[in-house]
């Protein structure tokens, strides 16, 4: 292997990892859009797996990053999400607790669990979470 050919499959892996992460962002920021809808429709176990899915987007987009990986695993480990957040300005274990709840519940199959939701309390969850898309994202902007 000569070494062109070395670093032109060195740009090749870095462009396809570009394009992963973009889409993965993308995904995400689609995700939590959607949310807007769904609170209006008072459906709050949808909002719940779309906010998961909005989350887990953004730790996948960081975790190719990090990991200089082409794709992303098709889910993260508790392990996995304890790592994408190390960084975090807020208290790490906060941020954790928090993204393993929203993907518990987000699972969850009795709805008796989400009753005592209310929308005010989905809008406190939906501001927390952008806070944490928007320091995830900015770890990848840093990149």
């Amino acid at each position: 292997m000569n070494h062109s050919t070395l670093i032109d499959e060195c740009r090749d892996h870095r462009s396809i990892q570009a394009l992963t992460i973009r889409r993965l962002l993308q995904l995400s920021r689609l995700h939590i859009d959607s949310t807007a809808y769904l609170t209006d429709l008072s459906d709050m176990h949808a909002c719940l797996i779309f906010i998961d899915r909005a989350l887990d987007y953004m730790l996948k987009a960081v975790y190719v990053l990090e990991n200089g990986c082409k794709s992303a695993p098709p889910t993260l480990t508790h392990h996995d999400v304890l790592q994408l957040t190390t960084d975090a300005p807020i208290s790490q274990l906060d941020m954790v607790t928090f993204i393993l709840n929203i993907r518990y519940l987000a699972s969850c199959k009795d709805p008796a669990l989400l009753h005592p939701m209310h929308p005010a309390h989905l809008r406190i969850m939906l501001d927390r979470v952008e806070d944490i898309l928007l320091h995830l994202s900015g770890r990848i902007g840093d990149h």
